[in-house]
């Protein structure tokens, strides 16, 4: 690590850490939800739906991917999948995070690519991708928060609900208009968020006043994670702020 952040054209090292998803409700009516209710406990939705409901937004989900939902599928925009690794993180480190073998895997046998179906079946991010814009209106299923808005699912998180920091960094800054990944993998693993906080910095400062209603793909990339790998970050690779 003191090697690479010894390289000028480096603007930090970070260890590639491991996160995961946590515990999914399965709550399937209106009626189940009381934190979107008109009261102390609640988001005052009911009251909010009177001013907006998400026309014309678009919000990226970065999760465990999407599974087909007839309460969601019609606000589903094209996404891709990040999860870069086929093999996931060595056996040491998943049991390190209290996982079985083969977590963060794939799970669908190939690389990055524009499929961010949830082929672990982690149903995390269908599950925020539900909350955010389900169907609304329709005597079906649950509301959404913001019910005409649209999402744009972005696969992170594979076998068992885990994923890197890496993939996650690299989608923070895809969604609307990175073509690219920003963090690339080098030889280490440390353990901070360094990278994802970056990512998301510059993803801000490169936010468009309006929503692109299909975000560009990024450069697929397919490989098997090493033993160990780490994060680094060259100023060079910072891209312009985006003009609307």
């Amino acid at each position: 690590m003191r090697q690479i952040a010894s390289d000028s054209n480096v603007e930090f090292v970070q260890v590639d850490g491991i996160r995961h998803a946590l515990a999914v409700p399965n709550d399937t009516r209106f009626g189940d939800q009381w934190h979107y209710a008109d009261s102390a406990v609640g988001i005052r939705a009911p009251t909010a739906w009177n001013t907006s409901t998400g026309t014309g937004v678009v919000v990226a989900v970065i999760d465990s991917g999407i599974l087909s939902h007839t309460d969601l599928n019609a606000n589903i925009l094209p996404g891709y999948d990040m999860i870069s690794s086929t093999t996931g993180f060595s056996d040491a480190e998943c049991q390190q995070a209290g996982a079985s073998p083969g977590c963060g895997k794939s799970d669908d046998g190939n690389g990055r690519d524009s499929n961010p179906n949830d082929s672990s079946n982690i149903v995390h991010g269908t599950h925020v991708a539900g909350t955010i814009a389900a169907v609304t209106n329709n005597a079906a299923g649950v509301a959404g928060v913001a019910y005409n808005a649209k999402v744009v699912p972005v696969r992170v998180l594979g076998n068992q609900g885990f994923g890197s920091d890496s993939d996650i960094a690299d989608a923070i800054v895809w969604p609307p208009a990175a073509p690219s990944p920003a963090c690339r993998p080098t030889p280490i693993r440390p353990k901070s968020s360094t990278c994802r906080w970056a990512a998301t910095r510059r993803a801000a400062k490169r936010r468009r006043t309006r929503p692109r209603s299909t975000p560009r793909s990024p450069t697929a990339r397919s490989w098997s994670r090493p033993p160990a790998t780490a994060i680094s970050m060259s100023p060079a690779r910072r891209r312009p702020a985006a003009t609307a």
